[in-house]
């Protein structure tokens, strides 16, 4: 038996593992609107950050196991979301 990496479930080791991986930036944030870069800067999204972060969740299907984020403000508020909507 082979176990699935993100899941810990028993597979049989003869069937293919696929593994479909998503990757999103953060929203707009307040220094983006600004044309500056942020790097590792702390800063805030914006209002249409905000929008663009809850549209970003809205459309992701459900069945993804795992989500790796930044601890920087602009990035977990699309996590939080996430575990808001699998709830």
């Amino acid at each position: 038996m082979y176990r699935h990496p993100a899941t810990g479930k028993d597979s049989d080791p003869d069937k293919k593992f696929f593994m479909k991986l998503y990757v999103a930036r953060h929203g707009q944030t307040i220094w983006n609107a600004q044309n500056k870069v942020c790097g590792i800067t702390d800063v805030e999204l914006t209002d249409k950050g905000i929008e663009q972060a809850e549209k970003l969740v809205s459309i992701l299907p459900e069945d993804i196991d795992v989500i790796i984020s930044s601890p920087l403000r602009r990035t977990p508020y699309r996590t939080k979301l996430w575990d808001i909507r699998r709830c």
